[in-house]
């Protein structure tokens, strides 16, 4: 496993599969607990919770559709708001004693790269060499690089997908833009929660 995938399954991704009972390997010691930014008497501290207590909030960054399938520039962000799926809300909202907490940020850089190499993967398993990946410097890249709004995307604001009874959907299709057929991956993870889908542009066809 990558840094980068590692930092994204032990942060934004990491309290919501323990929730949600997605089999892990097995826990260290100290894996049932999650150390968070908290504010408890106007100072701010470092409290270790136990991850089912930990009232937080699942989010993914919501994009406009890949740069090159639209004409957009490359230069040019996508970003158009935020998903956010709550956990325990019917439970405490905040551990006694604590007046303000932080969950886990989710690093743009590192989550681009994330749904590459996962939008890469998938496409060469599916299509083999019928087609030409275009994903490798992006996935292979350290530090990670800035977003690219230009291969990365979803289908922005407007479109609201529906809960399934699949934790995660993967897809792969083919589309035109400007007379080249790219491999487009569709990459919807917690698709049960009703989470957006994701467009990863992963290559040419030969």
């Amino acid at each position: 496993m990558n840094l980068f995938e590692q930092s994204i399954m032990k942060t934004v991704l990491y309290a919501p599969r323990v929730h949600l009972g997605i089999r892990r390997k097995k826990r260290k010691r100290g894996e049932d607990t999650l150390t968070l930014d908290a504010t408890v008497n106007g100072k701010e501290v470092k409290v270790s919770l136990p991850i089912k207590r930990v009232p937080l909030m699942l989010f993914f960054i919501m994009m406009d559709a890949p740069g090159i399938l639209i004409g957009r520039p490359a230069n040019i962000p996508s970003f158009n708001g935020a998903w956010v799926k709550p956990f325990l809300e019917h439970g405490p909202r905040m551990p006694q004693g604590l007046q303000g907490m932080a969950t886990p940020a989710l690093d743009t850089h590192k989550f681009m790269q994330f749904l590459a190499k996962i939008g890469h993967c998938y496409a060469v398993s599916v299509l083999g060499h019928t087609f030409k990946p275009i994903l490798s410097d992006m996935i292979l890249a350290d530090p990670a690089p800035p977003p690219n709004f230009y291969l990365i995307g979803s289908y922005g604001n407007a479109r609201t997908d529906d809960p399934t009874a699949n934790l995660h959907e993967l897809d792969v299709s083919w589309q035109s833009a400007d007379g080249v057929e790219y491999a487009v991956v569709s990459i919807r993870m917690f698709a049960k929660l009703g989470a957006p889908t994701y467009r990863v542009v992963a290559g040419e066809r030969k």
